[in-house]
């Protein structure tokens, strides 16, 4: 029989009605606090207003830079005040899985602003044909590239057996007002083809992200619940254990409005 779940979604107007439920809150970065051109206000409000009266805030992203580089992301950006107590990112499980296979060498798709990934890695780069693996990040100009101007390319990698470490496992984003392609709609697209490929998302490092989330929830384990905020607004009960419920929360430009 099919189990009615109906009632585990709860919608809500925002994060003030319910910040006094939760000791820690685990938020998405990408369409919460920002687009990638500006910043959502009311979300930033809401965050340091947590952090001040109620507990902890982690940012979890899909981003392939690494977790040190976001805070210089957000200051572009003009994202405001200080927002976070700890920041994890596809980026840092990627540099795990790297260090594994450097120095490569490695054949590196993606833009040039994606290239601190490989900061003291001391990894090789070369062709196509001679690369042991792909390093993908994304799309080398993603304002104008679709997954099909990459067909040739990713047809000569198959040809070649050469995997891909995925970076970035979002397929697409809203940049502003403008819907850009990811490096996991490259990887969708060769995994069509390729039986070895390696999809950050799915496959690899997975351990790394759940040895630092796991190292971050032990942190708050006194907690009554944990929230992951990633994009529109329900609730779903994931777990209950300990003093701690942990439920996955999706929110839209989260604001913190009165209740």
């Amino acid at each position: 029989m099919k189990k009615d779940i109906s009632n585990a979604f709860q919608t809500v107007s925002g994060l003030g009605p319910i910040a006094d439920d939760y000791d820690a809150l685990f938020c998405d970065i990408w369409g919460v606090i920002h687009n990638g051109r500006i910043p959502f206000h009311e979300a930033c409000d809401a965050l340091e207003r947590f952090r001040q009266e109620r507990g902890p805030v982690i940012l979890i992203s899909n981003s392939p830079r690494p977790s040190v580089a976001i805070p210089e992301q957000f200051r572009q950006i003009g994202v405001p005040g200080e927002l976070w107590d700890a920041i994890v990112t596809s980026g840092d499980a990627t540099i795990d899985e790297l260090s594994r296979r450097a120095p490569g060498p490695a054949f590196k798709l993606g833009p040039e602003r994606d290239d601190g990934l490989y900061a003291g890695l001391e990894m090789h780069f070369s062709d196509i044909e001679d690369a042991a693996f792909i390093s993908c990040t994304g799309l080398f100009e993603d304002e104008h590239e679709t997954p099909d101007d990459y067909t040739d390319l990713l047809s000569q990698a198959r040809e070649y057996g050469v995997p891909m470490v995925c970076a970035n496992p979002d397929i697409k984003v809203r940049r502003g007002n403008k819907e850009i392609y990811c490096g996991g709609a490259l990887a969708q697209k060769y995994e069509i083809w390729a039986a070895r490929l390696y999809m950050q998302a799915n496959h690899i490092s997975r351990s790394t992200v759940c040895a630092e989330l796991g190292s971050i929830i032990l942190w708050a384990i006194n907690c009554r619940m944990i929230v992951f905020c990633v994009s529109a607004i329900m609730f779903i009960p994931i777990s209950r254990g300990l003093r701690m419920r942990t439920m996955i929360a999706i929110s839209f430009k989260m604001g913190f409005t009165a209740k």
